[in-house]
């Protein structure tokens, strides 16, 4: 009989979800951006708590937090720069893959790299121009809290499952 004690209790130990007494709520991985009521940028990082007054961002190793009364609005994504930045950056790749690929002298060679040079300076061109189209088909939002208690209810709801 001891056991089947033993057992149990070995098996109740192990039970996560016995074991734990409060379920903490699961926020979104998501990126945002916070501005004070005046407009102004005070904040960008990833959400690590939220609660009923504060939120709390991570920004590499660097925690922030800020009370509700204190945010005017709150964006989410990255900003539209990003994107082009991106998009140059993956261009100027795929243009010198493009120009070692090819390996052929043409008219805009002037000499051992001048193809390479000119490729990635298309390369940076056309990334840009992708990634400048693509800032439409961001699904960003704002949420404007403007310290209302009502509009940081609505946030929360959104940001926890």
């Amino acid at each position: 009989m001891k056991v089947v004690a033993y057992i149990l209790m070995f098996s109740l130990f192990l039970n996560s979800n016995l074991s734990i007494a409060q379920k903490s709520e699961t926020i979104k991985n998501m990126f945002v951006r916070v501005y004070d009521l005046e407009g102004n940028k005070i904040a960008k990082g990833r959400i690590a708590f939220i609660n009923d007054s504060v939120i709390g961002l991570r920004h590499g190793e660097i925690n922030l937090s800020f009370f509700m009364r204190n945010i005017g609005k709150i964006k989410t994504k990255k900003s539209g720069g990003n994107n082009v930045v991106k998009g140059a950056l993956i261009g100027s790749g795929v243009g010198v893959l493009v120009a070692f690929a090819t390996d052929t002298e043409d008219i805009y060679s002037d000499g051992d790299n001048g193809g390479i040079i000119v490729s990635a300076i298309n390369g940076v061109f056309l990334g840009s121009v992708v990634g400048a189209a693509s800032v439409a088909l961001k699904d960003s939002e704002t949420f404007r809290i403007n310290g209302d208690f009502d509009q940081w209810k609505l946030f929360k709801a959104i940001v926890v499952h």
